[in-house]
């Protein structure tokens, strides 16, 4: 998932009710494909997503996109 501010959108009325997320990150370049990157946002992406030296993803992975 990608999430961020740009992909959250809010209604007419301005309620939590009304919010919905727009976009699950399932492009990626031609450049990225052929890196194995997984998709999503490189900003956003945790560290071992974009580096794999760093070790496998894990369940900090999760934390890592929470935040």
């Amino acid at each position: 998932m990608d999430l961020k501010p740009e992909n959250i959108m809010i209604g007419l009325d301005d309620t939590l009710e009304s919010m919905v997320v727009g976009d699950f990150g399932a492009a990626s370049t031609q450049e990225e494909v052929e890196a194995g990157f997984p998709g999503g946002t490189v900003g956003y992406s945790a560290p071992e997503l974009v580096d794999p030296s760093l070790g496998a993803p894990g369940p900090k992975l999760d934390v890592w996109s929470l935040g």
